[in-house]
């Protein structure tokens, strides 16, 4: 296997020999091989779920995730065919920037808070103050493994590679907006009594 041709981040087009429980072995080329573990995938909520969208003969784009040369070993991990890395490109870098509004997949549940599957080898965590739910409410069913969930990326710590993400700012980021957005069109209405409401607006936006 040379080194060379295959690097962390590349995308490749593949087709699934096997399925395992564990994952699927993909073939990237006669004699090249790679295993996409069965955690890459997005949750599904049912045990094995993940093996229905790579059946024995599915071709696809894979993601090279690692690399292990001296175990002639590569990790891979499926990538959705209608995103820009399936046909070749890179994802952006900015793909996970704090601010950015997201959907997931709901992964698993801790004490501290909730897992959310976001793409092929990243996963961020959503604490419990940041779902927007009531303490005495069951975290497990207001979000079920597998589930897809709306949330914005509040922090990402690149040289661990942990994203922090909450469901409570989207709602908040959707409230400024619309509170922007009316504050504008006030501005432009007649003078008179719209004026008042935009500046009431205003006063609203400086207070948040």
């Amino acid at each position: 296997m040379a080194a060379t041709t295959y690097e962390v981040g590349q995308v490749r087009r593949g087709r699934v020999t096997r399925v395992a429980e564990f994952g699927a072995f993909v073939e990237l080329e006669p004699g090249i091989e790679g295993l996409a573990h069965a955690s890459s995938f997005p949750p599904t909520g049912r045990t094995g779920g993940w093996a229905k969208s790579v059946a024995v003969g599915t071709t696809g784009a894979f993601e090279v995730l690692s690399m292990d040369t001296a175990q002639k070993r590569i990790g891979l991990a499926l990538v959705d065919e209608a995103s820009s890395r399936a046909a070749g490109a890179a994802s952006p870098e900015g793909a996970f920037a704090p601010g950015t509004i997201v959907t997931g997949k709901v992964e698993r549940h801790e004490k501290f808070g909730v897992f959310v599957f976001l793409s092929a080898g990243r996963t961020g965590l959503m604490p419990l103050a940041e779902t927007g739910v009531d303490r005495d409410m069951d975290i497990l069913k207001a979000f079920p493994i597998g589930s897809e969930v709306e949330v914005a990326v509040l922090e990402v710590d690149q040289a661990g590679g942990r994203i922090r993400l909450s469901r409570k700012a989207v709602a908040e980021q959707r409230e400024r907006a619309e509170l922007r957005e009316y504050a504008a069109r006030a501005d432009a209405a007649p003078q008179g009594s719209l004026g008042s409401l935009a500046e009431n607006l205003r006063n609203a936006l400086r207070g948040r």
